[in-house]
C-alpha cells in the first residue's frame, strides 16, 4: 500500500483506497487510456462520432446506472472513485434532491452525480422571448447586503438542482433513459439560472449582479390564466421562494440578504441592475398588507407608489389578513362570523377563490359552506401555500431583515 501511495503521489498511477476493506481498493495503472474515454462519451460535443446522448443532461444529473450502463467493461465502484479523484464530478448528498430523484427514476437505490461540465455555460436562446398580448407578472430579487458577500457556488448549484427537480412540473410516464423527462421537456439549466414553461406559464430564476443577487421571474398571458393556471402560478411563486430561502438557511446561514420585488413593469431579460429597478421590500409590503393599505412605496429614489394589487397579483393575504390567525393563542378558534363574512365576499369576487377551492369545479358557495367550519390555523396554513410569505407571520415587524434569527422564526410553521 505505501509504494501504491508513492506512485500515486509522483503521478504514475491512481491509487482509488477502499477506506474499509484495503483489499478492494483499485489500481488504474493506464489512467490516459480511461481519460480519453471518458472525455469522448462524456464530454464531447454532439458532432464528434463517439458523443453518446446517453450521459447528456441538461442539468448535470446523472445516475450511478446509467454511467454503468454506458462503461459495462468497467467496474461501476472504481470507475465512480475515478471520476470523483479526478473531481469531474460531485456525489450528491442532499437529502431534499435525492428524495425527488429517487421519485423520478425507476430504482431508488440508485445514486446520482452531478457533473458540471455537462451544463451549458451559455442559457439557451429561446429564453423569455417576447409574448404577443397582456401579460401578468413578476419579480422577486434576493440580495446580499454586505457587497464584499457573494452566494456561493454550492448554494447556486443546491438551488438551481432543488428547483428544477421541484418545480419543473414533472412527468411521470416516461421511458427510462439519460435523465429525468420532466427536464428535458420542460426546462433548461445552465451554469446560473433555470427557465421552464408550463400551459402558457414562463418561470425563470437565476443569480445575477456577479453572484449577489438571486433573481426569480414569473409571467403569464391573461388570456392564459384561468383557475387551474392560476392555482399553478401561484403555487409555484410561492414553493421556488421557499425553495431559495431554505437553502441559503442552510448553506449559508450567517449570510445576510435582503428581500424585494420589483415593480412589475421592469421584470424583463436580461434583468437590469437592481439600482436601476424600482424595489419593494418584503418588510414593506407586509406593513402595508397588514394596515390594509392600497399602496406601497419603493425603497429607493424616486420612490414610486405601486398598488398592491399590481405588484402581487393574486396574493391571498391581501385579501384575508385577520389578526387571529397569527395570534397563537387564536389560531385554534373557529373563524368568527365577521371574518367569514369577509372571505364570503372574497371569495364570490374570486378575490381568493382559488387558494381555498380544493375541487375542480366547486362553487364558490361550496367554499363558502366548506370553511364556515375552519380554523384560522387551517385558513393560514392553506394561505400560506399561495402566498409570497410563505408561514411566515406578517406582524412580526423586524425580522424581514434576512439572517439567521428571521428563519428561525420564518421556518417555524404553523403547519
Amino acid at each position: 500500500m505505501k509504494l501504491s501511495k508513492k506512485f500515486h503521489q509522483k503521478g504514475h498511477i491512481i491509487f482509488l483506497q477502499n477506506p474499509k476493506i484495503i483489499a478492494h481498493s483499485w489500481l488504474v495503472i493506464n489512467k490516459e487510456n480511461l481519460l480519453h474515454e471518458i472525455n469522448g462519451s462524456l464530454f464531447a460535443p454532439p458532432t464528434f462520432q463517439y458523443h453518446h446522448r446517453i450521459v447528456s443532461t441538461s442539468t448535470g444529473v446523472v445516475a450511478s446506472s446509467t454511467i454503468a450502463k454506458r462503461f459495462p467493461h468497467y467496474d461501476i465502484e472504481m470507475l465512480k472513485g475515478f471520476l470523483l479523484h479526478l473531481e469531474y464530478c460531485q456525489k450528491i448528498t442532499d437529502s431534499s434532491i435525492l428524495e425527488l430523484l429517487s421519485a423520478e427514476f425507476q430504482f431508488s437505490s440508485d445514486e446520482f452525480y452531478y457533473f458540471p461540465g455537462l451544463v451549458s455555460i451559455e442559457k439557451p436562446q429561446n429564453v423569455w422571448n417576447s409574448l404577443a398580448g397582456p401579460v401578468v407578472q413578476c419579480g422577486w430579487i434576493l440580495r446580499v447586503e454586505d457587497a464584499t458577500s457573494f452566494f456561493t457556488p454550492r448554494l447556486i448549484q443546491i438551488s438551481l438542482l432543488r428547483v428544477a427537480f421541484q418545480n419543473a412540473f414533472p412527468v411521470k410516464s416516461w421511458n427510462r433513459g439519460f435523465e429525468c423527462p420532466s427536464i428535458c421537456r420542460s426546462c433548461s439549466v445552465w451554469k446560473n439560472g433555470i427557465f421552464w414553461t408550463e400551459v402558457g406559464t414562463e418561470c425563470l430564476l437565476e443569480v445575477a449582479e456577479q453572484g449577489q443577487a438571486v433573481v426569480l421571474m414569473f409571467r403569464s398571458l391573461n388570456t392564459n390564466i384561468q383557475d387551474n393556471n392560476r392555482k399553478k402560478l401561484l403555487f409555484v411563486r410561492s414553493s421556488v421562494i421557499r425553495t431559495t430561502l431554505k437553502c441559503v438557511e442552510e448553506i449559508c446561514p450567517s449570510l445576510n440578504v435582503l428581500e424585494y420585488f420589483c415593480h412589475p413593469d421592469q421584470v424583463q431579460y436580461p434583468p437590469k441592475p437592481c439600482e436601476e429597478m424600482a424595489l419593494y421590500s418584503i418588510n414593506n409590503i407586509a406593513k402595508a398588507v397588514c394596515q390594509r393599505s392600497e399602496a406601497v412605496k419603493s425603497d429607493n429614489p424616486p420612490f414610486h407608489h405601486l398598488r398592491l394589487s399590481e405588484l402581487l397579483q393574486l396574493e391571498p393575504f391581501m385579501s384575508c389578513c385577520f389578526n387571529d390567525m397569527f395570534d397563537d393563542t387564536n389560531q385554534n378558534k373557529l373563524i368568527s362570523k365577521n371574518d367569514m363574512e369577509t372571505i364570503s365576499e372574497c371569495v364570490k369576487s374570486e378575490k381568493i377563490f382559488i387558494a381555498l377551492s380544493d375541487r375542480d369545479g366547486e362553487s364558490a358557495d361550496g367554499v363558502i359552506l366548506t370553511w364556515k367550519s375552519k380554523t384560522y390555523r387551517e385558513l393560514r396554513c392553506q394561505l400560506a401555500k399561495f402566498s409570497v410569505f410563505g408561514s411566515r407571520n406578517l406582524q412580526v415587524s423586524n425580522y424581514y431583515h434576512l439572517g439567521h434569527n428571521f428563519f428561525q422564526k420564518m421556518y417555524n410553521l404553523v403547519i
